[in-house]
């Protein structure tokens, strides 16, 4: 409500307003924060363990990765929960092994395995790669999708990975990939075996 004194209005709601205010200042308004996310957790990047090699990688995936022709069958080996070193499923994949032939002819190997927690899936990790080196294979590190793994180059090639409660065993004959592209490669077939579908 106002008054009109010589044509000028007071509003006397401002004088009330006026009188009412205190020192205290205002609180200042919760501005979003727009920050880059965080990483996935562990449990958004594991993988549950597929019955069948298909569920890992195709054969014809495998021959497109590692940009070779892999023929003959792909013979899996279902593996069971091993609780003293914590692991939860496995499945052992041969790829390439010719007929009549039995799996240990295979040219290519993926073995993917889950364990309790990630902890667990490296410990066994470390354990293979000390094995490994203590063949006589030299260890050396190569990406695996957003990851790192090891690959170990002896008598044959060796690459192993973790990702989240996931191992990854890669094993490929020496002369089926050319020495220079078997780290992009198997780090490749590592990443695409690790990846849930």
């Amino acid at each position: 409500m106002g008054v009109v004194r010589n044509g000028l209005v007071v509003v006397l709601a401002a004088v009330a307003a006026v009188s009412g205010c205190t020192d205290k200042p205002a609180a200042a308004p919760k501005v979003p924060s727009f920050g880059t996310s965080s990483p996935p957790s562990s449990s958004s990047r594991d993988r549950p363990i597929p019955r069948t090699c298909a569920g890992v990688v195709s054969q014809t995936e495998v021959s497109d990765i590692l940009q070779v022709a892999v023929t003959g069958q792909t013979l899996p080996v279902v593996g069971i929960p091993e609780p003293k070193i914590n692991r939860t499923a496995r499945i052992d994949c041969y790829y390439g092994v010719p007929d009549g032939k039995d799996r240990t002819a295979a040219v290519v190997t993926i073995f993917l395995a889950s364990y309790t927690d990630e902890a667990a899936a490296r410990k066994r990790m470390n354990s293979t790669v000390a094995d490994e080196r203590d063949a006589g294979a030299k260890p050396g590190d190569v990406p695996v999708g957003p990851d790192k793994g090891v690959l170990l180059t002896g008598a044959k090639r060796t690459l192993i990975a973790v990702r989240g409660n996931n191992t990854v065993v890669v094993t490929v004959l020496p002369d089926l990939v050319a020495p220079e592209q078997a780290p992009s490669l198997m780090g490749s077939l590592a990443d695409k075996a690790l990846t849930p579908r």
